[in-house]
């Protein structure tokens, strides 16, 4: 089971910081 976790929360680790980036990226040229 941890074998299959592992992968699963180190790609949902890697979504969020897409997602931290795409926000980031939206303030910005909300702010221009």
């Amino acid at each position: 089971m941890e074998a299959g976790s592992m992968p699963d929360s180190a790609s949902f680790t890697i979504f969020q910081g897409q997602v931290k980036v795409k926000a980031k990226l939206e303030l910005s040229l909300q702010q221009f």
